[in-house]
């Protein structure tokens, strides 16, 4: 308990002004901050009614209480934002990593466990650049740069090579956490392009190998468009209706067309 010290200045000012409102007020604020042994001298200085500055204490200690619950909560949904942030991190069916401004992991999902074929633990500060093909280390360094530059979403085409597994091209997006400039961190979302990079290739040899039948077929093929207007033409079919491809293109279909059914 603290000791009464005449000297201090609530103390001098109690002596020099013994309005009760005054006293009552000062008493009122030692005893929020401990100093019951102050409290008493200025009751017993300004004649205070001590029932009165109890009252007045404990509307205050249940403005305390109600606080401390109101905190509670807060830091209960808090805690409950956490927790969710934490599962949807883990579970996420895209891998994902938390890598500092030098590239070193932090953390890292299970989908990125299973897509570089390494451990939680040996993820964990191993050099994220290792990942990444050389050609493109320049291209993540600026990715980096941006995110820290901006504090905005940025990613960009790259390519990455799990362990002991073959070099894949993934959209690689960054965003930087509101952290200490000092600590400041990423979040990496990588989304595999793989599929999308087969699927667009297969396509493109379609269309090939279909625009060489298109054009040596010894049938007469056209393709039209919803308005009845040829987009294309082969050169069989323009030998069959007597135009120059240029002609026919100028042409409806409809003109050609004598089917009634």
């Amino acid at each position: 308990m603290a000791e009464l010290n005449e000297n201090e200045p609530h103390f001098q000012e109690l002596t020099n002004d013994v309005s009760k409102e005054k006293i009552q007020k000062t008493a009122l604020q030692e005893l929020q901050r401990g100093n019951y042994d102050f409290a008493l001298k200025a009751i017993q200085k300004g004649g205070v009614d001590f029932s009165e500055l109890i009252e007045n204490l404990k509307i205050y200690q249940a403005e305390l209480e109600i606080q401390n619950e109101e905190l509670r909560d807060a830091n209960l949904k808090k805690d409950s934002a956490f927790q969710r942030f934490s599962q949807l991190f883990d579970y996420l069916p895209l891998p994902v990593f938390v890598i500092d401004s030098y590239g070193i992991i932090h953390n890292a999902n299970f989908s990125a466990e299973k897509r570089f074929n390494m451990s939680l633990q040996a993820l964990c500060s191993h050099y994220f650049p290792r990942l990444v093909s050389k050609s493109h280390h320049r291209l993540f360094r600026n990715l980096i740069n941006q995110a820290t530059e901006t504090g905005l979403p940025v990613s960009d085409e790259i390519s990455l090579h799990p362990n002991q597994q073959p070099e894949f091209t993934a959209d690689l997006n960054v965003v930087s956490l509101a952290n200490q400039p000092s600590e400041l961190q990423f979040i990496v979302i990588i989304i595999d392009q793989t599929q999308r990079i087969q699927q667009t290739a297969m396509i493109e040899l379609q269309r090939r190998r279909f625009s060489a039948y298109f054009e040596t077929a010894p049938v007469g093929i056209a393709t039209v468009n919803p308005d009845k207007q040829w987009q294309d033409v082969n050169q069989t079919l323009c030998q069959l209706l007597g135009y120059t491809r240029t002609e026919l293109l100028a042409k409806k279909f409809a003109r050609f067309n004598t089917y009634t059914g």
